[in-house]
């Protein structure tokens, strides 16, 4: 069967005679389905490299052809598969579970100090100006729905849900390679203010990252045991390791591990 919409030139009327009858609708006839996706892999594609849903949309919009729905997927809905099956590709699609968004409480700290409206965040993320790790929907992303209370809590418009998220930052200890040190020589960096901060301080600094913890005020103690026995302190803050792999394996069962 062929696919049918029906398209009206006005208010229940349609031209006939030069003169518009009442009642009449016209009804623009598509190629069935299986005609389409044969005409496309025969003839159009070929030409026109049409391998995704936007450049069938491009090719669509260019020449127009009368027989081609340019919303397949809503003509034929109770056929479709989707548009690799229409196309005769295998394109990777990306879904909600393929995101790795920042950290819920790190990202909901950078989102509050922007200082936003609903409607300009929207537009950021819209116009890609947010970082890659926050969410253009932070109230649907999979990581993120157990914390979710509301847009007012997310952009931090009341002063509770700005210390609420101050209270929730973890602070970070990280165990990292100066830039212009040997392997063997590392630099412990403490910060309180989240992970963010911790970026700024270590990997923006051109720090190798060699692992980070979580701030927990007991293990500061068990660290600086660790360190002083595996470690030699140089007096410019940071040490020569005589046995990497032991002085993480060790810090591992001091400290609670970045997740």
């Amino acid at each position: 069967m062929e696919g049918q919409v029906k398209v009206s030139h006005g208010p229940g009327s349609m031209y006939k005679g030069g003169r518009l009858q009442p009642g009449v609708m016209r009804v623009r006839r598509y190629y069935n389905l299986d005609e389409l996706k044969h005409t496309l892999a025969t003839f159009w594609s070929k030409r026109y490299d049409i391998t995704s849903r936007k450049k069938y949309r491009d090719w669509f919009n260019e020449v127009k052809p009368t027989r081609f729905p340019q919303f397949p997927e809503r003509v034929f809905s109770d056929q479709w598969i989707g548009w690799n099956d229409f196309l005769g590709t295998n394109n990777k699609f990306r879904t909600k579970d393929d995101y790795h968004y920042r950290e819920f409480w790190a990202a909901k700290k950078y989102v509050q100090s922007l200082k936003l409206t609903v409607p300009q965040y929207r537009k950021m993320a819209k116009d890609r100006m947010l970082p890659p790790d926050i969410p253009r929907y932070p109230e649907s992303a999979n990581q993120y729905v157990p914390y979710w209370i509301s847009w007012a809590d997310w952009l931090g418009t009341t002063t509770a849900s700005k210390l609420e998220t101050m209270e929730h930052i973890p602070g970070v200890i990280g165990i990292c390679n100066p830039s212009d040190q040997p392997p063997n020589v590392i630099s412990i960096v403490v910060e309180r203010g989240g992970i963010d901060k911790f970026n700024e301080k270590c990997i923006d600094s051109g720090m190798r990252l060699i692992k980070k913890y979580q701030w927990d005020e007991s293990g500061i103690e068990s660290l600086n045991g660790v360190v002083g026995r595996l470690c030699n302190a140089q007096g410019d803050g940071t040490y020569i390791v005589v046995n990497i792999n032991q002085l993480m394996y060790e810090l591992d069962n001091v400290l609670l591990w970045w997740v």
